[in-house]
């Protein structure tokens, strides 16, 4: 996950500090902003419970193998983690794949680079394109295997594709156009960031071979496990249709080795913002997060007088007892021929109390979560700036949804 609220990076956010600028946040939203020196309120009554989903696991648990393809670290575990547990429960492999480094997170870098500095922002180092490499191998892949190692495995294999770069690859193919052209990192020192760092030698072609080959192998009955072609992030979407592509591409070969694979599609970011919500990443999973900005000096105080407060903010969207549909916004459904909205049921033990293996999964993610990964600390008055929302903590539930589109 690389969340869509860091459209907005620290770059632009150290420049406006620099100029003396009240800064309004990581996004350009007025919803939530605070007025008059006034600090959050957390609401009074929980959020309206949505409608019960009605699971059905079979359809899913079915096959004899899962293989999990997620675009960045700690998708195969929002995602997939319910369900790749019920997988090795019934003695089924569980593959996963994590197909790009996570190295286009500028504002978690920050937080990783300047432990021990003030925590202020005219004086917090931007990660450049060599910072963003180690903190993608030494943090994001460690926090990937941690998770594993709480779920009980498997190792995930790392495929280091650039971050943003699947994007680009899929539109790539949609063009019909820059094939081969090599992918590019990231640099939070530049102006642009995205895209706009060195060269790799992956090419939109080479990441479309890998997946036709690692789909050919896979067992005729294997799922796999991939974000929607519909998800708001870039990625997301490249990913969930090249995945989509190659199976039409071997569902078209005359070659009776060559069948497609069924695919269970997860939604991860919605792919449109409902009016009064501002960022993706507050809107789902459902409820809305109540404070959907990540750093404003004025809430500085806020959470430097009431260490609780960012807590309460962020667990006023947690509610794993409920379950939760696919999120309204867009046909995700009609959207995959013969598609079909699946709701998975997670053991109680996955996802219920303060020992949920979920939950201990996701929460090795910390760099994702506004903590310094060195420390695992959130720094004085900087409490909100990343993950302001509780994010990561919405995915625990008693559910996980999945488009699936069967073979």
């Amino acid at each position: 996950m690389n969340p869509k609220m860091m459209k907005t990076s620290l770059q632009f956010l150290f420049a406006a500090a620099l100029a003396g600028a009240l800064l309004t946040g990581c996004s350009s939203d007025t919803v939530y902003q605070t007025t008059g020196g006034v600090c959050q309120v957390v609401p009074a009554t929980t959020p309206a419970q949505p409608a019960a989903v009605t699971c059905n696991n079979s359809a899913l648990t079915n096959y004899d193998e899962l293989l999990i393809i997620g675009p960045h670290p700690d998708d195969e575990v929002l995602g997939f983690a319910g369900l790749a547990q019920e997988f090795k429960r019934l003695g089924k492999p569980v593959r996963i794949v994590v197909v790009t480094i996570g190295d286009a997170y500028c504002d978690a870098c920050s937080f990783w680079k300047n432990v021990g500095v003030e925590p202020s922002m005219s004086k917090w180092g931007q990660c450049s394109e060599a910072d963003l490499k180690v903190f993608a191998e030494q943090v994001r892949r460690n926090e990937t295997l941690s998770a594993q190692q709480v779920l009980g495995g498997p190792t995930p294999t790392f495929w280091d594709y650039p971050d943003t770069g699947l994007g680009t690859a899929w539109a790539a193919f949609s063009s019909n156009s820059g094939l081969d052209t090599r992918l590019r990192r990231s640099d939070c020192t530049k102006s642009a960031v995205f895209g706009v760092g060195s060269e790799t030698n992956l090419t939109p072609q080479g990441l479309y071979n890998q997946l036709y080959t690692l789909i050919y192998t896979a067992s005729p009955r294997t799922l796999i496990g991939t974000t929607h072609p519909l998800d708001g992030h870039p990625d997301h979407t490249g990913l969930g249709n090249l995945v989509r592509k190659v199976n039409a591409d071997l569902a078209a070969k005359n070659d009776p080795n060559a069948k497609p694979k069924s695919v269970a599609f997860t939604v991860i970011h919605a792919n449109t913002t409902p009016a009064g919500l501002p960022d993706h990443d507050a809107w789902y999973p459902y409820p809305g997060a109540v404070d959907g900005r990540c750093f404003d000096p004025v809430k500085q105080p806020c959470y430097l007088g009431d260490t609780t407060l960012l807590t309460r903010l962020r667990d006023w969207r947690y509610h794993p007892e409920w379950s939760f549909p696919l999120p309204g916004d867009t046909g995700y459904v009609e959207s995959i021929p013969n598609g079909v909205a699946v709701p998975f049921c997670l053991k109680t033990s996955d996802y219920q109390g303060p020992t949920a293996l979920k939950l201990l999964a996701v929460d090795k993610f910390i760099s994702q979560q506004g903590y310094l990964a060195r420390t695992g600390t959130i720094p004085a008055g900087m409490g909100g700036m990343v993950d302001c929302n509780g994010y990561q903590k919405g995915f625990i539930r008693s559910n996980e949804m999945f488009v699936l589109e069967a073979r």
